[in-house]
């Protein structure tokens, strides 16, 4: 059970009315029908909810909001003018350039479970360490972030990890499972190559202990130039294990994979588009990897680009899924939601691929792309992000 911080708001007119008591229990437990919450004394590492139950309430708030970390969540009863009083707190919110949320609807368990979850999120993100392994790649030319605003915005610290330091991990030869060799030997015939390319899951396990890191993001061209060997199958390990796992050093995607992880509680795909259908609002992603926990079934491959190595080449579920992405100058999070409806196999494209039928439009991924590549997770979760983004301030 989630343990929420619950803040009653009255106005001193109001303190001696019984009747309210016995409201304010009753919208309680309307509101936590499921049982999902507990209700407690505010304490720093929960949220905070301040329940507007009248008019004339805006005065405490202003004596009490101070003493509480943002985001901060107002929920009116709907009763005895308290929406009216939790409007004037919010706009004295955003005038302060606070981050706020207005709980208020036909279904505010609904809203305030979503809250709950995207300050959760948000908290993962406040301590989270992302490694930027070998920097970006060169082809990246509008996906540069300043690290001072990530951390400012964010929370995330991003950490510079030198390709030598991974590249001399690597050549240690370090496989400190062998079960992970027997897991994938029916996959392939080239037994040599699949140790070579657990090495790089064994360097990169290395460098996560090494500098704290709880993803990484790899400039992973450079690997197969020096080793003749590819991330993928490393990756999609890392992402199994819920240590994020982006590719090409591609700041902004692996950020969203951050962002998706910590509010699903699941390891997204990151791929870029290989065509699209504005009409039919649909359109075609693919990469060389993904987190394995995604996927039934799979297969190895080689690498796309290069021919080398190994890539995996998986069938995801034809389901619901949210397609991510965050603007590299962090003043947007763009979440479109749709449905898997194939899985292509097209020889002239990264291995993995997916035909998704989105539910809006599609010209904004043309017109206004935030980079080349999107992230995708299971289910429908554009409220969840919407609610982040209003808590991150954008």
């Amino acid at each position: 059970m989630q343990q929420i911080g619950l803040v009653k708001l009255r106005s001193t007119l109001s303190a001696s009315e019984a009747s309210l008591k016995g409201e304010t229990a009753a919208f309680l437990d309307k509101l936590n029908a499921d049982k999902r919450f507990v209700f407690v004394k505010p304490k720093g590492q929960y949220p905070t909810l301040f329940l507007v139950l009248t008019g004339g309430s805006e005065e405490y708030f202003l004596d009490l909001y101070a003493k509480h970390r943002p985001p901060y969540l107002i929920m009116p009863t709907g009763e005895r003018n308290s929406l009216a009083a939790s409007l004037e707190i919010m706009a004295f919110l955003k005038r302060k350039g606070l981050p706020a949320y207005l709980l208020y609807g036909s279904d505010q368990a609904s809203m305030l479970k979503e809250a709950v979850n995207a300050y959760n999120a948000l908290s993962y993100l406040r301590s989270s360490r992302l490694g930027v392994i070998g920097g970006s790649s060169s082809w990246l030319i509008a996906s540069k972030v300043d690290p001072k605003a990530v951390k400012a915005k964010l929370g995330v610290s991003l950490i510079n990890v030198p390709i030598k330091e991974v590249l001399g991990y690597y050549d240690q030869h370090l496989l400190s499972d062998e079960g992970l060799l027997t897991r994938f030997e029916s996959k392939t015939r080239r037994k040599e190559e699949l140790r070579d390319a657990l090495y790089v899951y064994g360097a990169l396990k290395k460098a996560v202990a090494a500098h704290s890191l709880d993803g990484l993001t790899m400039k992973c061209f450079d690997l197969i130039s020096a080793r003749q060997v590819t991330a993928c199958l490393a990756f999609a390990l890392l992402n199994e294990e819920g240590i994020v796992a982006g590719c090409e050093g591609d700041i902004p995607s692996a950020l969203t994979m951050m962002i998706a992880y910590a509010l699903t509680g699941a390891a997204p795909f990151m791929a870029n588009p290989a065509n699209m259908d504005v009409e039919a609002k649909e359109a075609v992603y693919a990469h060389c990897t993904l987190p394995l926990s995604m996927v039934k079934d799979y297969s190895l491959a080689t690498h796309f680009e290069s021919g080398l190595s190994f890539a995996l080449r998986g069938q995801l579920d034809k389901t619901e899924i949210t397609a991510i992405k965050l603007a590299p100058d962090l003043s947007f999070i763009r979440a479109i939601e749709g449905r898997i409806i194939a899985n292509p196999a097209e020889a002239r494209l990264c291995r993995t691929q997916i035909k998704v039928r989105f539910e809006e439009d599609i010209v904004p991924l043309l017109q206004n792309p935030f980079g080349n590549h999107l992230i995708f997770a299971y289910g429908r979760h554009k409220a969840e992000i919407q609610t982040l983004a209003s808590f991150l301030g954008l």
